[in-house]
């Protein structure tokens, strides 16, 4: 501490001292506001981005759930596939068709939907279109067969589409069973069958009387080839030998 002498001697130095304190401390001040200050905006940022990423995960998650609320009311079937065959996806159609859970399937290969031979090939099919682009069965409607977890082998209408998924590659297969429009078209296979073989003729109209359809018995027995008779009414038969009472009373009954 300087003597009083010293004291008297260098009195003139206080007011440099004090306005040297006064800066210091109010640097000091200054320094406390702004790091309070830079702390409380750091905490807002962060209150700001943990609020933004909530919301941003609830809208993914809402997203998510009205997508998948969608993907359940599709009355086909829906199986999504990774690059390597796994399911990712299986909705409630797919369950129904296939008879599997959604849980039993997902994350396993796809090709347990598969019937020989198409599950022994189905990995060699995936591995040439991702080497070559060229495309089997994407983007066209295919009829194929499936087999439900009963072991039982249906036919079924797929088309799949391909979608990027972070940063790779999904494939996404809608089904469709086609087992009761088979078995119609298999019953109208016979019944086609039947009336071309036919012993009796047979002539087929629409509602207006105009012929769609004769087969080779009735074209033998009448003479008429069909180009003839396509198109035109069963009149061109009339033999002028029936009265006008006949034809009244057979269109009557008709």
């Amino acid at each position: 501490w300087p003597t009083r002498e010293l004291w008297t001697e260098e009195r003139s130095f206080i007011p440099e001292i004090m306005l040297a304190t006064g800066l210091l401390l109010a640097f000091l001040l200054s320094l406390t506001v702004y790091l309070n200050r830079k702390t409380q905006s750091r905490e807002k940022g962060l209150i700001k981005e943990i609020t933004e990423r909530k919301l941003l995960e609830s809208a993914l998650k809402y997203n998510e759930k009205h997508a998948q609320a969608i993907v359940d009311h599709m009355s086909d079937g829906l199986v999504i596939i990774t690059e390597k065959g796994e399911i990712t996806r299986f909705n409630i159609a797919a369950e129904k068709l296939f008879g599997y859970a959604a849980e039993e399937v997902v994350g396993q290969n796809v090709k347990l939907l598969m019937p020989e031979p198409d599950r022994s090939k189905h990995g060699e099919y995936i591995r040439r279109y991702l080497q070559t682009g060229k495309a089997g069965i994407i983007g066209m409607i295919r009829e194929v067969s499936g087999i439900r977890k009963n072991g039982e082998v249906f036919p079924l209408e797929l088309n799949v589409s391909e979608a990027p998924q972070n940063f790779h590659r999904v494939f996404i297969g809608t089904v469709r069973d086609i087992s009761d429009r088979k078995n119609v078209e298999s019953q109208l296979q016979r019944l086609s069958l039947a009336v071309e073989q036919s012993p009796t003729s047979i002539l087929i109209t629409d509602t207006g009387g105009k012929i769609e359809y004769a087969n080779p018995n009735f074209l033998k027995t009448t003479g008429y080839a069909w180009a003839e008779i396509a198109g035109k009414t069963p009149s061109i038969l009339k033999s002028g030998e029936h009265t006008r009472e006949f034809y009244k009373n057979l269109w009557d009954t008709l």
